[in-house]
C-alpha cells in the first residue's frame, strides 16, 4: 500500500514526530523509523518516496535550506510529474513562508495552525476524503439520533446555535455522530476535529492553556506569563479571550470538540457558569463551533445561552443495528463466529458501540466456541474479567507488560516519547516494542488520542501491578529516568509544542525536581491534583497530600467543585497518615464553600472516614449517615463506608442494602465486592448453604480482579469461606501453606485466630489477638486503627472460651474500642455464658454482670 512521505528538518522534530505517531507506521514514512541507519540513505530516501503518493512538505526556513529536504524536493517533483505521487500537502512552520516553497508547491501550501493536532486532523481528512481508510471506520447505524439532532442544528441563519452538546453513556457513539451531522450539513470542516478532553477538576483555565497549546508553539516563560494573566483576570475577560483562542483553534473551517464525562455540569445538573459564560462569548457562526460531549444531560440552561447551545441526548443503538455493527467488527477483524456467539454477547453489549468494539476484539483472541461448551451460561458475564484473563497471557510478554507498568507510571505519554523512553530497555529492542505497543491498541488495552497514549480505567491498577517483577520495575523507573533526561535540557526560553512542555515540567514534578523556576505557574492545579490521585491510589500519601497542598494554593484555577476533589484528597491523603494537624486543616478549608451541598457531604464523608481508621466506628457512622443524606446515595465510597459499618454491628440486613448499590455501580469494584463476600459469609453456615454458588462466584471474581490492587483479596475471602462452612481443617491447613511460604498478612493472622478458636483453642488464639491488637496499635499505616475493634472482640470471645473470669477480664480492657450495639452485646452474652456455665464468680464479676 502506498504511503504518505513525511518531509522535514531535523530541527522540526517536536512536531513532525507527534504527526508520525498519529499517522502511524502502516501510512507514513517517517525517517527514524523507516530508514536503516546502517544503509545509504539517498538510497533509502528514493525508495520511500518511490513507495508514497503523498508528499507532505514541513515548510520551516531551515527545513527549505536543508540540503536533505532539497532533494527530496526534486525526487518528488519527478514523481509528480510522472503521476506517481497524487496528493501534495504543505504546512508552513515556524519562520517559514510561502514565497520560499518551490514554485510548483505554493498551490498546495494549506494555511493551517503549525500545531501536530491540526496538521494531523488535516492529513487524516484528506487521507479519508481520499477514500484510502474508508473500509476501517464503522458503519454508521444511528439514524434516530441524526434526525432528531438535524432538526435542532440545520437550520442556519441567525438561529444557528454556537455549540451542541452530546449526551449518553461513553460508547455510545457521541463523535461518530457528531462527524455525520459536519458531513452532511457543513462539509468543509474536516472529519478530523480538534479534540481537548477533560478531567474531573477541570476549569476554564486548563481550557485555556490546551487550546494556546493546540496551534502554538511557546516558551515555558511565555506559556507561564499568559497563563497568571488569564488566572487574574475578571471572569467576563476570561471568557472573551477564551472565547478569542476557540475562534484561532477553528479557523480555517475547523471545528473543537471538548469531551468531559461529568465535569461540565454541576452536582445538580446545571452547566458550570463558566461554560456558560463562555458559550455567551462566543460570536455566532455558520456552524457550530464548540463540541461538547458529556454522560449527563443538562438538567438546567440559562436563558441567556438557550439559543446558542443545542443539546441531544443520545438513544443506544437498536438491537437489529448492534447485532448488525457487532458482525462487522468480527469481519474486520477476521473473525468467523457462530450466531449463538453473538446471541451469548447480546445482552451485554447491545445499543453500546463501545462495548460491541471490545467484544469483537475480546473474542478475536479468545477460543470462544470452546468456552461456551464449557460454561455457556457465565463466559461473558463479565467482559472485563475476560479482559483480565487476556492480560493474564500479555504479562507473559516482558516488552507487554513493560509498555502497560511505563504508561501506568506516567499517567499518559506520547506514543514518540514512550518508544524512545522504553527503547533497549530489558534489552528488548525498538521494533520490538512498537509491535508490542500495535497488539496492545488492538486488544483495547491502550488507548490513543490525539497527543498521547493511555490505559482504560478498568486497566490502570492491574497495569501498575506488573511492579511486582523487579526487573520490570527496575526498568521502568530506568525509563522514566530517561524521558526526564530527555527534556532536560529544555530552558525556560526554549520553544516547543504545549505537550512537550507539559510532559517535561510534570516529569520533573514527579520526580521531585523543579530546576524550571516556571514549573509550578505551567503545572495547572488539575494536573497536581491528577497525579496526586495517582500517588494515593499507589499508596504515597505523604507525596500525595503535598501535591493536593500545591494544588489548593493555586484553586483560582480550579472551579468550586474541583477545590472541593482536592480537599477530599487531601484530607484522604492525611487521614491515612494519621496527620491531624493536616486532616483538620483540610477540614477547615470547607468553610469557604458552606453553601455547596457537595462540600459538606465530602466534609461529613471524610470526617467519618478518620473516625473509622481511628476505630470510632459509631462516631463514624453517624459522619457517613449525614453524608449519605447530602445526596450521598449515588457515592460508591459512602456506600460501601455505610455497608463496613453496618457488618461491623452484625446488621448484615442494612449492610447488604448499602453494598448493593455500590457493586451496582462500580461492579468490578475489588473493594466492594470483598465487602459483599464479608457480608455473605458472616450470616451463618445455613445461609451459605443456600447460597454457595454465588457466593463462589463472588470469589471467583475477585480472584479474577484482585490484580487491580495491592492487596490480596481472594486467600482471606476463600479461607473465611472454609471457616463459615466449617471446613476448619482446610482453613487451616491454607493458612499453614501461606505461612510457610513467607510470614502472614494482619487479616490471615485474625483468621488464624479464628481457625483456632473453632478448634476450642482458645489460649493460643488469644496470645495471636494479643499480639496483633498491640501492633495495630502501633502501626500507623493505612488502615491505622481500623482493625482494632474486630481484634477486641476476638479475644473478648476467645478469652470467653477460656472462661467467664477472663472473658469479664478482656471485656472491660477492650469494650472502649467496640461499637455500642457489640458493647452491648457482648456483655449479653457473657451474661448468658456465666448462667450456663455454672463457673464460680467474684462480687465484682457478678457485679459486673448484673449492672
Amino acid at each position: 500500500m502506498a504511503k504518505i512521505f513525511l518531509s522535514h528538518s531535523s530541527r522540526d522534530k517536536d512536531i513532525v514526530s507527534k504527526v508520525y505517531a498519529e499517522l502511524g507506521h502502516a501510512n507514513a514514512h517517517y525517517d527514524v523509523a523507516t530508514f536503516d541507519p546502517t544503509g545509504f540513505l539517498p538510497d533509502e530516501i528514493y525508495e520511500a518516496l518511490s513507495d508514497s503518493d503523498t508528499f507532505v512538505l514541513f515548510a520551516s526556513k531551515v527545513a527549505l535550506e536543508s540540503p536533505w529536504v532539497q532533494g527530496e524536493l526534486r525526487i518528488a517533483f519527478l514523481n509528480w510529474m510522472r503521476a506517481g505521487i497524487k496528493d501534495v500537502m504543505v504546512f508552513l512552520l515556524r519562520d517559514g513562508t510561502r514565497s520560499m516553497v518551490p514554485e510548483w508547491l505554493q498551490s498546495y501550501v494549506i494555511l493551517e495552525h503549525p500545531s501536530p493536532a491540526h496538521i494531523v486532523s488535516r492529513v487524516k481528512s484528506r487521507l479519508i476524503s481520499n477514500e484510502r481508510n474508508y473500509a476501517a471506520n464503522p458503519p454508521f447505524y444511528q439514524y434516530e439520533n441524526i434526525v432528531a439532532l438535524e432538526q435542532r442544528v440545520a437550520i442556519g441563519g441567525d438561529k444557528m446555535p454556537k455549540a451542541i452538546m452530546l449526551c449518553g453513556s461513553d460508547g455510545y457513539g457521541k463523535k461518530q455522530l457528531a462527524n455525520e451531522l459536519y458531513a452532511r450539513h457543513f462539509s468543509s470542516v474536516p472529519k478530523y476535529k480538534i479534540y481537548l478532553p477533560l478531567d474531573k477538576c477541570s476549569s476554564e483555565v486548563d481550557l485555556y492553556k490546551a487550546t494556546l497549546g493546540t496551534f502554538s508553539l511557546l516558551t515555558i516563560s511565555d506559556l507561564s506569563a499568559r497563563l497568571r494573566e488569564f488566572e487574574y483576570s475578571e471572569p467576563e475577560v476570561r471568557f472573551s479571550l477564551l472565547a478569542e483562542e476557540i475562534g484561532k483553534v477553528c479557523l480555517g473551517q475547523q471545528a473543537l470538540i471538548i469531551e468531559s464525562k461529568d465535569s461540565l455540569l454541576g452536582e445538580s445538573g446545571e452547566l458550570i457558569p463558566w461554560l456558560q459564560g463562555l458559550i455567551e462569548a462566543l460570536p455566532k457562526s455558520t456552524y457550530p463551533r464548540l463540541i461538547l460531549l458529556s454522560i449527563r444531560r443538562p438538567t438546567y440552561i440559562s436563558a441567556n445561552i438557550v439559543e446558542d447551545l443545542a443539546v441531544h441526548q443520545l438513544r443506544p443503538l437498536t438491537t437489529d443495528n448492534s447485532i448488525l455493527l457487532f458482525k462487522w467488527w468480527l469481519k474486520k477483524l477476521g473473525v468467523q463466529q457462530p450466531d449463538y456467539v453473538v446471541e451469548q454477547l447480546l445482552d451485554r453489549i447491545d445499543g453500546s458501540q463501545k462495548q460491541i468494539e471490545l467484544a469483537a476484539r475480546l473474542v478475536s483472541n479468545l477460543d470462544i466456541p470452546k468456552g461456551l461448551l464449557k460454561n455457556k451460561n457465565k463466559i461473558f458475564s463479565d467482559l472485563e474479567a475476560q479482559a483480565y484473563k487476556l492480560l493474564l497471557d500479555i504479562e507473559q510478554d516482558r516488552s507487554c507488560s513493560l509498555i502497560l507498568e511505563f504508561i501506568a507510571e506516567c499517567g499518559y505519554v506520547s506514543e514518540t516519547d514512550l518508544i524512545a523512553a522504553l527503547d533497549g530497555a530489558l534489552e528488548l529492542p525498538r521494533e520490538e516494542i512498537a509491535d508490542a505497543l500495535l497488539r496492545l491498541v488492538a486488544y483495547g488495552f491502550v488507548i490513543t488520542d490525539e497527543i498521547s497514549l493511555r490505559l482504560p480505567a478498568f486497566l490502570s491498577r492491574s497495569a501498575r501491578s506488573f511492579n511486582k517483577d523487579p526487573e520490570v520495575a527496575s526498568a521502568v523507573k530506568s525509563a522514566w529516568n530517561r524521558l526526564v533526561r530527555m527534556f532536560g535540557n529544555i530552558d525556560e526560553e526554549t520553544e516547543s509544542s504545549l505537550p512537550i512542555l507539559t510532559e517535561v515540567c510534570l516529569s520533573k514534578l514527579q520526580s521531585g525536581e523543579n530546576s524550571l523556576s516556571l514549573v509550578d505557574s505551567i503545572i495547572l492545579p488539575s494536573q497536581c491534583f491528577r497525579l496526586a490521585r495517582k500517588c494515593y491510589d499507589d499508596n504515597a500519601y505523604l507525596k500525595s497530600l503535598e501535591l493536593c497542598k500545591k494544588a489548593y494554593e493555586r484553586r483560582i484555577a480550579l472551579t468550586d467543585e474541583g477545590a472541593i476533589e482536592v480537599l477530599r484528597i487531601m484530607g484522604l491523603s492525611a487521614a491515612r497518615l494519621g496527620n491531624s494537624a493536616e486532616f483538620s486543616s483540610a477540614i477547615d478549608c470547607f468553610e469557604q464553600y458552606g453553601g455547596h451541598k457537595k462540600a459538606r457531604r465530602i466534609k461529613e464523608y471524610l470526617l467519618g472516614f478518620e473516625a473509622r481508621l481511628a476505630g470510632r466506628f459509631d462516631q463514624a457512622m453517624t459522619r457517613m449517615h449525614s453524608a449519605y443524606q447530602l445526596a450521598g446515595n449515588g457515592d460508591i465510597h459512602i456506600l460501601r463506608e455505610l455497608a463496613f459499618l453496618y457488618w461491623a454491628q452484625d446488621d448484615f440486613v442494612r449492610a447488604r442494602d448499602y453494598i448493593r448499590p455500590a457493586k451496582a455501580k462500580a461492579p468490578n469494584n475489588p473493594f466492594i465486592i470483598e465487602m459483599e463476600i464479608k457480608i455473605e459469609l458472616a450470616q451463618g453456615e445455613g445461609y451459605i448453604r443456600q447460597n454457595i454458588d454465588q457466593i463462589g462466584d463472588l470469589i471467583e471474581k475477585i480472584t479474577a480482579v484482585e490484580r487491580d490492587t495491592f492487596t490480596t483479596f481472594s486467600l482471606p475471602s476463600r479461607i473465611e469461606f472454609q471457616l463459615a462452612t466449617k471446613n476448619i481443617q482446610i482453613a487451616r491447613q491454607m493458612i499453614s501453606e501461606k505461612e510457610r511460604n513467607g510470614g502472614l498478612l494482619p487479616a490471615i493472622q485474625l483468621l488464624k485466630a479464628k481457625a483456632l478458636m473453632a478448634d476450642k483453642q482458645y489460649g493460643e488464639a488469644k496470645d495471636i489477638l494479643i499480639k496483633l491488637k498491640s501492633q495495630t496499635e502501633n502501626d500507623m499505616g493505612n488502615q491505622r486503627l481500623s482493625a482494632r475493634p474486630k481484634i477486641s472482640r476476638l479475644i473478648i470471645e476467645a478469652a470467653s472460651g477460656i472462661s467467664v473470669s477472663d472473658g469479664i477480664n478482656e471485656y472491660e480492657r477492650n469494650a472502649q474500642y467496640l461499637p455500642n450495639v457489640i458493647a452491648k452485646k457482648m456483655r449479653s452474652e457473657l451474661k448468658e455464658l456465666a448462667a450456663f456455665s455454672g463457673q464460680t464468680l467474684t462480687s465484682k464479676e457478678r457485679q459486673f454482670l448484673n449492672s
